[in-house]
C-alpha cells in the first residue's frame, strides 16, 4: 500500500479517535498500519504527529513543555531490543500502569492550580480548566510550594459507568464526551489519576516523584520500582489482573528510574528514548451471530446486540456483543449466521470488529 494511503487511512482513524473517543480500526489494526508505514516511510512527518488536528469549541491554550507521546512494543523480544538500545543504562526502571483515557496538564503557580489543558497536538490544547476543577482527584490548592505542571489522565471508573453511562459504549468514550461538555454536567463523575510532574521541585528519580505526588493529596496509578528482567513478568501479571482494575488500562508504560538520565537521553521524533508503553497483546477470535436483540436504554436509546456462537477470549467465554445502533448494523453488513471476528477491548468490552463472511438472513431492524 502507498504510504499516502496509510498516512491517510491512520489520519482518519486518529482524529475520530481523539475528537469522539472511537475509531474505525481497532487498535490491533491501527498499530499494523502504522507498523508498516514506519518500515517504509520511517521519517514520515505523521509519525512525529501526537494528535490529528480537530476542530473545537473549546478556547485554546499552550503547554509550557510539550506533551509528546511514547513509542511500544508489544512483546518481550521488542523490549529487550529497546533496552539494548539504550546500552549501559543502570538496571533501575520504573514501571506505571498505561491509562486509557484522556490525557491532561494541569499548570500551577505556588501550589495554586491556575489552568488545566487537553493534549492536542502536543503543543496547544483545549482549555478545560472549568471541568477539570470539578473532577475527582484534582486538588485547587496542594499545600505546598509547587509551581509548573502536573501530567495526568482523565479517566471514568467502571463501576461509575456501569451504574451512571452503561447505555454508552465504553468508559473511555463516555469520559472524552463527558469531559468536553460545554455545560460541564458529569464532570464530577470523572477522575484525574496524575504521574509526572514538572516544575520548580527537583526530583531524582521517578519513584520520588509519585511519592510527591501522594504526599499532597493527588490520586496516582499504580507504580513500582523493577529491575530489567522483573518487567516482562509484571506486564504477563498486569494482563491477567487487569479486569480487577476498576479503570481501563492497555498495557504498562516503562521508564529510566534516574530522572537526569532519562532527560539526557534525548527524544526521537518528540518520543523520548527512555520510556516505553509496553501494550498488551490484543487477542481476537472468530464466532457466528446466532440472532440479534434490540434492547431499549435508560435515555431510550435503542441497542442491538449480537447473541453469538460461544468463544473463548483471554480466558472469558464471550456470548454477546453489542452492535450500538442501526447504522452500523448496516455498515458492518452484519446478517445472521455471519462470521464475523471479535475482539475484547481493552480485554473488557466485546466487540465486533469485522464481518469475514455474510450470513443468509438478513437483519430485521425495528421501524416501531
Amino acid at each position: 500500500m502507498k504510504r499516502e494511503n496509510l498516512v491517510s487511512i491512520l489520519d482518519k482513524a486518529k482524529k475520530k479517535y481523539y475528537s469522539e473517543g472511537e475509531s474505525d480500526l481497532s487498535d490491533a489494526e491501527y498499530d499494523a498500519i502504522e507498523d508498516e508505514l514506519r518500515e517504509i516511510d520511517p521519517s514520515n512527518e505523521f509519525l512525529k504527529s501526537i494528535e490529528s488536528k480537530s476542530e473545537s469549541i473549546w478556547p485554546k491554550a499552550k503547554h509550557d513543555i510539550p506533551m509528546g507521546s511514547l513509542n511500544k512494543v508489544q512483546n518481550e523480544e521488542q523490549f529487550e531490543d529497546w533496552i539494548k538500545s539504550l546500552a549501559d543504562i543502570p538496571n533501575d526502571l520504573f514501571v506505571t500502569q498505561k491509562l486509557d483515557g484522556l490525557s491532561v496538564e494541569v499548570k500551577y503557580v505556588d501550589g495554586k492550580l491556575t489552568q488545566a489543558i487537553t493534549r492536542g497536538n502536543g503543543f496547544i490544547g483545549d482549555d478545560i480548566t472549568k471541568n477539570v476543577l470539578k473532577m475527582k482527584g484534582v486538588k485547587k490548592n496542594l499545600g505546598e510550594d509547587f509551581t509548573g505542571s502536573l501530567r495526568g489522565e482523565i479517566v471514568l471508573f467502571k463501576s461509575t459507568w456501569k451504574e451512571h453511562f452503561d447505555d454508552t459504549k465504553n468508559p473511555r468514550n463516555t469520559a472524552v464526551g463527558t469531559t468536553k461538555r460545554l455545560d460541564g454536567f458529569g464532570c464530577e463523575m470523572l477522575t484525574v489519576l496524575f504521574y509526572e510532574a514538572i516544575g520548580n521541585l527537583r526530583f531524582m528519580h521517578q519513584d520520588e516523584l509519585f511519592r510527591f505526588l501522594k504526599r499532597v493529596g493527588l490520586k496516582t496509578p499504580y507504580g513500582e520500582r523493577l529491575k530489567i528482567d522483573d518487567v516482562p513478568v509484571n506486564v504477563k501479571c498486569a494482563h491477567l489482573e487487569r479486569n480487577k482494575i476498576d479503570y481501563d488500562i492497555d498495557g504498562l508504560v516503562v521508564r529510566i528510574n534516574d530522572i537526569e538520565l532519562f532527560k539526557k537521553l534525548g527524544e526521537t521524533n518528540q518520543r523520548p528514548k527512555g520510556a516505553m508503553a509496553y501494550k498488551f497483546p490484543h487477542e481476537e477470535k472468530v464466532t457466528q451471530i446466532e440472532s440479534i436483540s434490540w434492547q431499549v436504554g435508560k435515555t431510550g436509546r435503542i441497542t442491538p446486540v449480537a447473541n453469538l456462537k460461544l468463544v473463548e477470549i483471554g480466558g472469558i467465554t464471550v456470548k454477546r456483543a453489542t452492535l450500538h445502533n442501526a447504522k452500523n448494523v448496516l455498515n458492518l453488513g452484519v446478517s445472521l449466521g455471519s462470521t464475523v471476528v471479535v475482539s475484547r477491548r481493552n480485554d473488557v468490552i466485546p466487540y465486533i470488529e469485522k464481518v469475514l463472511l455474510n450470513g443468509e438472513q438478513a437483519v430485521g431492524i425495528p421501524d416501531n
